[in-house]
């Protein structure tokens, strides 16, 4: 975990910032075939250790990339200014699914299948982000809740 905070701290210099909006299409290509290598390939080559942290910071450049390439997308900044939200919240999906869950599966004695699972999860995943956008309507609670 430590890593990752000293390079966002690296990354978030001023100077260094700059410079992070000037990625052009060639650069993403670049840093796409390498994070696509070190994640395919990188166990055969890099030791363990080094393996995490690389797969880590390449993932990390590659998306700062790739989001200074993409044209502006509405969902995808409101899902930005929602994601806080959604991390505060989904827990409590999460308690509510598997106590559901819980309760019927005991009843018809179903296995649990990897279908119910993703299910599970984007209907978790919708109702927190629905939610989040609703309380941060509200300003008194939007600004108590998520400092906005």
């Amino acid at each position: 975990c430590l890593p990752y905070i000293f390079m966002a701290i690296i990354l978030n210099h001023y100077s260094i910032s700059k410079k992070l909006l000037y990625f052009n299409s060639s650069s993403t290509v670049v840093l796409g075939f390498i994070f696509v290598t070190i994640n395919i390939y990188g166990y055969l080559f890099i030791p363990e250790a080094l393996y995490e942290v690389a797969s880590g910071y390449t993932t990390l450049l590659f998306a700062i990339s790739l989001s200074t390439n993409l044209k502006e997308n509405g969902i995808i900044a409101n899902l930005g200014s929602c994601s806080f939200g959604i991390y505060l919240l989904h827990l409590l999906f999460v308690e509510v699914f598997q106590s559901l869950g819980n309760k019927f599966y005991a009843i018809t004695k179903i296995p649990v299948s990897t279908l119910t699972l993703l299910t599970s999860s984007i209907l978790i995943f919708l109702l927190s982000w629905v939610a989040t956008y609703l309380l941060m309507k509200q300003k008194s609670v939007a600004k108590f809740m998520f400092g906005v």
